[in-house]
């Protein structure tokens, strides 16, 4: 079980990386 939620924290953070990146190249071509 808990390599079932451990797993589930890595997605987790993951997505949230990946989101944020995706957010932060969005910022930049707003501002060229």
């Amino acid at each position: 079980m808990m390599d079932f939620i451990m797993i589930a924290i890595l997605a987790g953070c993951v997505g949230l990386v990946f989101l944020l990146i995706s957010w932060c190249q969005k910022q930049v071509d707003r501002n060229e």
